[in-house]
C-alpha cells in the first residue's frame, strides 16, 4: 500500500506539471495563430488593393482595428470587383494591447487610441508604418509589423537609429549625422563644390545646401527646386535674388516672404466614407464640394475630372465650387473618384470619393 500511495503521488505531480505545460503551450499557439491570421488578412488586403488599383476599383484596401478584440477587413473577399467590409474577432484570451504608429514625418505615436485604420494604395504602400502587439492572459506577446512599403512581418524587432554622427565606412566619402561638414556629397545626381550638400540633383557652388534640384550660388539654401543667388532661401520652387525667402512658389526680389500655397476640400471624403448620391429618383442626386486655395499665386487654379476614363458623373467647376451630379441609369451606379488637381506650387492632388446608388 505504501508503494502504491508513493507511485500515485509521483504520478499526480508529473501529471500536474504536464497539464500546466500543455495549457501554456495551447495559449501560446492560440496567440501566435491569431497574430498570424491578422498578418495574413493584412497581406491579402494589400494584394487585393494592388489588383483592383485601389481607389479606381472601389477604394483602397484597409484593415481597421476596431477594439482590443475585433478588427474589420475592407477587401474584395469574393472576387466580384466590389470590396466590402468583413468583421473578425480574436480568440478568447487574446487582445490587442498596443498599436504603435510611425507617421510620414517620423513621428511615433505609442499606444494609439482605437480605432486605428491602416490602408494600402494601388501600389501596395501605406502612408504610415505600424507595430501591433497581441497579448494573451499569461502576458505572452507577439508583434505584427507593417512598413510604409507594405511589408508585413511577424515578431520582427524594430530598427532604431540613435542620435549622433555615424562614422564613414569603407568606400564612403564622409560621415553622416548632425554636424557633418566639409567634403563632397552627391545623392541622386548633381554637383557640390567647396562644401555643402546636394540631394536629388542640382548644383551648389561656394557653400549652402540644395535639396531636390535647383541651383545655389554664393550661399543660401534651395529646397525643392528654384534658384538662389547671393543668399536667401528658396523652398518649394520660385526664385530669390539678393536675399529674402520664397516658400511654396512665387518670386521674391530684394527681401520679403511669400507663404506656401495649400488646397483643402469641404466636405472631405475617403475610400471608406464616400459622398452618397442617387440616380433613381430617391434622395439627393447632386452634391457640391468647396475648394479653398490659400496663398494662391497669380493665375493659379484647379481642375476636377472623373478618374478611370469613365463618364458616370457630370462634373462642373464654377469659381471655387465643384458640382457633381449622378447620371441616370443602372450602368452609372457604383463607386467613383473625382480628382482635384491644383496649379503648380499648391501641393498634390486630392480625391473626392462618390458612391452612386438607386
Amino acid at each position: 500500500m505504501t508503494e502504491i500511495v508513493v507511485a500515485l503521488a509521483v504520478l499526480a505531480i508529473v501529471t500536474s506539471f504536464a497539464t500546466v505545460r500543455i495549457v501554456t503551450a495551447r495559449d501560446q499557439i492560440r496567440l501566435t495563430n491569431a497574430a498570424a491570421q491578422f498578418a495574413s488578412y493584412t497581406e491579402k488586403t494589400r494584394i487585393d488593393s494592388i489588383r483592383r488599383h485601389g481607389t479606381l476599383g472601389g477604394g483602397d484596401g484597409s484593415v481597421t482595428i476596431k477594439t482590443q478584440t475585433s478588427y474589420q477587413v475592407f477587401s474584395d473577399h469574393n472576387y466580384t470587383g466590389s470590396p466590402t467590409p468583413r468583421d473578425f474577432s480574436l480568440p478568447d484570451g487574446v487582445t490587442v494591447s498596443n498599436v504603435e504608429v510611425t507617421g510620414a514625418t517620423g513621428t511615433v505615436t505609442a499606444n494609439k487610441a482605437l480605432p486605428v485604420t491602416l490602408s494600402f494604395d494601388w501600389h501596395g504602400r501605406s502612408t504610415e508604418s505600424f507595430r501591433i502587439t497581441f497579448t494573451n492572459t499569461r502576458g505572452q506577446e507577439t508583434v505584427v509589423g507593417i512598413t510604409t512599403a507594405g511589408e508585413v512581418s511577424l515578431d520582427r524587432k524594430a530598427i532604431t537609429l540613435l542620435a549622433g554622427n555615424y562614422g564613414a565606412q569603407s568606400g564612403d566619402t564622409s560621415t553622416i549625422g548632425p554636424g557633418t561638414s566639409g567634403g563632397t556629397t552627391t545623392t541622386g545626381g548633381g554637383t557640390t563644390t567647396g562644401g555643402g550638400t546636394t540631394t536629388g540633383g542640382g548644383t551648389t557652388t561656394g557653400g549652402g545646401t540644395t535639396t531636390g534640384g535647383g541651383t545655389t550660388t554664393g550661399g543660401g539654401t534651395t529646397t525643392g527646386g528654384g534658384t538662389t543667388t547671393g543668399g536667401g532661401t528658396t523652398t518649394g520652387g520660385g526664385t530669390t535674388t539678393g536675399g529674402g525667402t520664397t516658400t511654396g512658389g512665387g518670386t521674391t526680389t530684394g527681401g520679403g516672404t511669400t507663404l506656401p500655397c495649400t488646397m483643402s476640400l469641404s466636405p472631405t471624403s475617403s475610400s471608406i466614407q464616400l459622398l452618397a448620391l442617387h440616380n433613381g429618383g430617391n434622395g439627393n442626386g447632386t452634391t457640391t464640394v468647396t475648394v479653398t486655395l490659400t496663398n494662391l499665386p497669380s493665375g493659379g487654379g484647379f481642375t476636377a475630372v472623373e478618374q478611370g476614363g469613365g463618364s458616370h458623373l457630370n462634373v462642373t467647376v464654377s469659381g471655387n465650387t465643384i458640382t457633381i451630379k449622378a447620371k441616370s441609369g443602372q450602368s452609372n451606379r457604383g463607386n467613383y473618384v473625382v480628382r482635384v488637381t491644383p496649379s503648380t506650387g499648391c501641393g498634390s492632388y486630392q480625391d473626392i470619393y462618390i458612391s452612386v446608388a438607386k
